[in-house]
Formats: structure tokens, C-alpha cells, sequence
């Protein structure tokens, strides 16, 4: 299979092991390298060209689409699961009666991500910090 051009670069927190968990699945379901995946903890890695910082990186999920176009939150998702061939979970991010119910399950889930990934199994979280 010939690759596709990117339509999304993905910024995720690899120190948060459920993330680095998802992200692990979603980069295997990637064959066609439609996602650039960036780590934002690793060596180098700036985000003066976002014009987010570091600590909103880490609030929420960000991409920047083909386009140029900085998303966050549930938008993110829904154009990581198009574009990774799983329209079953991006298709009631964008249902107008289901949007509003994950715009908040999400809100709170990136809000808790770190009290909630000290119970994940292998994890490097104490006392709500995972490895940040």
C-alpha cells in the first residue's frame, strides 16, 4: 500500500500511560501514515510555532490538520478516528444530539486524566503527576 499524505498531526502526552496507551493502538492502525504522531515531551520539541504552550498541550488533545489548523479537544478525535478508518467512533462526535454529551465526558476526562491513570495498570503516577 502507497502512503497518504498526512492529514493530521497529533501532539500527545506519552507520560500519561492511558494516553500512551491509546496512542499505541492508534499507531498501529496507521499503515498509511494519515497521522503524524508528536510527542510533546520528546527532546527538541517546541511549541513557539503552535502558539499554544506546553501546559495547554497537556490540558487537552491538539492537532494541526493539512490545512494548518490548530484543533483541540473533541474535533481532534473526530478527525484521528476519520482519518484511521474507524467511523464508528468518529461519527457520534459529530452527531448534533451526541456532540454535546462527549464535549463534556471529554472535559472531564482530560480534566481527571492523571488522578484516573494512577489506578492504569503499569503506572508512573504519584500523588496525581504522571512523570510530567
Amino acid at each position: 500500500m502507497t502512503p497518504d499524505k498526512p492529514v493530521l498531526t497529533l501532539f500527545y502526552d506519552s507520560h500519561c500511560p492511558i494516553c500512551a496507551g491509546e496512542i499505541a493502538w492508534l499507531q498501529r492502525r496507521n499503515s498509511l501514515g494519515r497521522v503524524v504522531f508528536q510527542d510533546i515531551h520528546a527532546a527538541g520539541f517546541d511549541t513557539s510555532a503552535l502558539g499554544v504552550s506546553r501546559e495547554e498541550l497537556l490540558a487537552e488533545m491538539h492537532a494541526v490538520n493539512a490545512a494548518g489548523h490548530l484543533l483541540k479537544g473533541i474535533d481532534v478525535f473526530a478527525l484521528l478516528y476519520a482519518a484511521l478508518d474507524l467511523p464508528w467512533l468518529a461519527a457520534p462526535l459529530q452527531w448534533w444530539w451526541s456532540r454535546p454529551l462527549f464535549i463534556r465526558l471529554y472535559a472531564w476526562f482530560a480534566r481527571y486524566r492523571t488522578r484516573l491513570a494512577s489506578f492504569w495498570p503499569g503506572k508512573s503516577c504519584h500523588d496525581g503527576q504522571c512523570g510530567l
